[in-house]
C-alpha cells in the first residue's frame, strides 16, 4: 500500500526528505549527468570552467530543493486523500 510507504518516509521529516530526494537525489544527480553530457558535447573535454560548475553544483541542487518541496507537498496531499477515503470507506487505515 502506497500510503504505508509514505507514512514511513514522512516520519523522517520534511527537511530530510527535501535534502535526500530533492537536493541530493535530483539536484546532485542532475548536476553530475549535466557535467558528463557537457563533456561529451565538448568532444571529451570535461568542462571545468567556473561558470559551468556553478550551474551544475549550485543551481541544480537549489532547483532540487524546489523539486523536493513540490514532491513532498504532492505526496502529502495524496496521502491525506487516501486516508480520508479509507476512513469514509470503513477500511482500517494506518492512522496518519
Amino acid at each position: 500500500m502506497k500510503s504505508m510507504r509514505w507514512k514511513s518516509i514522512r516520519k523522517g521529516g520534511k527537511r530530510r526528505f527535501v535534502l535526500l530526494h530533492g537536493m541530493m537525489g535530483w539536484g546532485l544527480v542532475t548536476a553530475v549527468i549535466w557535467v558528463f553530457i557537457m563533456g561529451i558535447m565538448a568532444k571529451g573535454r570535461i568542462p571545468l570552467d567556473m561558470s559551468r560548475l556553478w550551474v551544475a553544483f549550485v543551481i541544480f541542487p537549489l532547483a532540487g530543493i524546489v523539486m523536493g518541496l513540490v514532491l513532498w507537498n504532492h505526496c502529502e496531499a495524496e496521502y491525506r486523500k487516501t486516508i480520508k477515503r479509507e476512513i469514509s470507506d470503513g477500511e482500517p487505515g494506518d492512522g496518519g
